[in-house]
């Protein structure tokens, strides 16, 4: 398990060097508690975290990133998801933060009545709302496979790398998913 973890832990760093490359970066940061069924009988807790990338294309607001959720069930088994999203800020003029995910990814139960390494898919609803300008919360459902659903909330930080942006602000608004523009400096 301790190999598992240290990989994770290596993907996240990594994959925010390589997201802090772009010009006009804007990167979220978020860990948190979760409740699901990733456990044979009744429901698992556990931790997930969540890194993604706020795609550069502002008509359609998108954003991708990469996921990690461990659960226990506290008694006779745990399973990790490693995984792939794209989230699309929707109604984004009219309640900021809205958003819909496509989850793809693997998901390892050990020590189960699954030994093996599984497909996981799922589809997940939620809301960012802003306590600050860089400090979120993101409460949100999911549902999908091998865990049927879960719920869960992730409290987060958001980065803006712009080389343009001094001071590194990360805007002052959620509309538009919290971008920067030159009005709100």
């Amino acid at each position: 398990m301790k190999k598992y973890t240290i990989l994770i832990l290596i993907i996240f760093l990594v994959g925010q060097t390589v997201f802090a490359q772009s010009n006009n970066s804007l990167i979220s940061v978020g860990i948190g508690p979760e409740f699901n069924m990733n456990a044979p009988e009744n429901f698992a807790g556990g931790l997930a975290m969540s890194i993604d990338y706020l795609l550069p294309i502002y008509a359609i607001n998108l954003a991708v990133g990469l996921g990690v959720t461990y659960s226990d069930d506290f008694q006779e088994s745990y399973a990790l998801e490693t995984g792939a999203f794209v989230r699309w800020y929707f109604l984004d003029r009219i309640l900021p933060g809205l958003f819909a995910q496509l989850d793809l990814g693997v998901v390892l139960i050990p020590d189960t009545f699954v030994e093996d390494i599984l497909f996981g898919a799922g589809l997940r609803a939620g809301i960012r709302i802003p306590l600050s300008n860089s400090i979120y919360i993101e409460p949100y459902g999911r549902m999908g496979y091998p865990f049927a659903w879960g719920i869960g909330v992730l409290g987060g930080f958001r980065f803006n790398l712009s080389s343009n942006n001094s001071g590194g602000s990360t805007g002052s608004t959620y509309g538009n998913v919290g971008r920067t523009t030159q009005g709100d400096e």
